[in-house]
């Protein structure tokens, strides 16, 4: 559905990727570990088209590339950032329908499509024309994922979407954000530092290290075969990792 082909990205003389060659499975989870400034982000701005590679390409399905710009033609992923990025001055409605507003949805067709948006992400209908700021955590997440896919996007790319939350919050939108991806059958691409996440999501994971693949494969393989010294101080600086293995239910 989405792949880097030999992909390389830098700021200045600085590589920050690359040579990357990746692919996301149509509706599969692909996760994205690894330490601070391994890359993982930069891919996920790639794959968004908010910044293009100084060498390789990256493509939808069928080759069509991934474009900026702001034609309704362009074929555009929906994207999570990192603490929501939601706008302060909007309300969560405003936030939602921001993108589709633009490209000229009528009243009818948006509040049909946030209707069922608040359905899908359970979010609270007298909830919808809150600011930000009188919002939970939680529920600025969810704002955030309905805005997201607000405009039938065939991707899902989201960067560390739950790393603010607490505990309890965290766990139940883990659960929630699965129960979507299944039921949607999206192809998604996430990033988190956390392995037990990983675990959780992803059909498969890609471990970076310094801009390039350290290992790819299950969360299982990672633990019990790393790749590498550096695969195998990752996996053991995570909590128990012996207790990790794949979520079936």
């Amino acid at each position: 559905m989405l792949e880097l082909r030999a992909v390389t990205k830098r700021y200045g003389d600085t590589t920050v990727l690359g040579p990357v060659d990746l692919i996301a499975p149509r509706s599969r989870t692909t996760v994205l570990i690894g330490p601070s400034g391994s890359g993982k982000s930069t891919i996920l701005r790639l794959m968004m088209g908010l910044v293009e590679p100084d060498e390789g390409h990256v493509v939808l399905e069928s080759n069509t590339p991934v474009a900026g710009g702001d034609s309704a033609q362009h074929v555009r992923p929906g994207y999570v950032v990192q603490d929501g990025g939601l706008f302060p001055h909007l309300t969560a409605a405003e936030n939602i329908r921001i993108a589709a507003e633009y490209f000229g949805w009528t009243p009818e067709r948006l509040d049909a499509r946030v209707g069922e948006l608040c359905s899908l992400t359970r979010f609270p209908t007298d909830a919808i024309h809150r600011y930000p700021v009188e919002l939970s955590g939680g529920q600025r997440q969810r704002v955030s994922l309905m805005r997201a896919l607000m405009m039938h996007p065939p991707v899902l790319l989201l960067d560390e979407p739950l790393g603010a939350l607490d505990p309890l919050i965290r766990a139940e939108l883990q659960s929630d954000l699965r129960e979507i991806f299944r039921e949607l059958e999206m192809t998604v691409v996430m990033v988190t530092h956390d392995l037990r996440e990983a675990a959780y999501f992803a059909d498969h994971v890609t471990l970076l290290d310094g801009g390039v693949i350290a290992q790819e494969g299950t969360v299982d393989e990672l633990v019990r075969s790393p790749a590498s010294d550096f695969v195998a101080r990752f996996v053991g600086a995570q909590r128990n990792p012996a207790s990790l293995a794949p979520v079936t239910s």
